[in-house]
């Protein structure tokens, strides 16, 4: 979702192609978070959401969120080392989670 230059012509065909009461996976960066905030920001990465922001997003296609969480906590080795490690834990504070994971019902009839 995040690399995808027509992302509502890409959401509405989405929801053309899903059945009613699709369940819909979807995991998406958190480019908000502290790991973006240090790294700087992913070159490739055209879309950018908070974890409430894509949730109204996909509502306004005609989706129900069924379950959302944040999760990631990044742990920076070295300062310019281009990969690295993030915990599978969750942190209340939307900042220190580096991805959002959602689970979405389409509400097509």
């Amino acid at each position: 979702f995040e690399h995808i230059s027509h992302i509502k012509k890409a959401i509405s065909e989405l929801y053309r192609i899903c059945k009613p009461s699709a369940k819909v996976l979807v995991t998406i960066p958190n480019n908000h978070s502290y790991k973006y905030v240090k790294k700087g920001p992913h070159p490739d990465h055209i879309n950018n959401w908070h974890y409430q922001q894509f949730i109204d997003f996909m509502t306004s296609f005609g989706f129900r969120v069924i379950e959302g969480r944040m999760i990631g906590w990044w742990i920076p080795i070295l300062k310019n080392f281009r990969y690295s490690y993030q915990l599978p834990l969750s942190h209340k504070n939307e900042y220190y989670n580096s991805n959002f994971l959602y689970v979405f019902e389409c509400l097509k009839k």
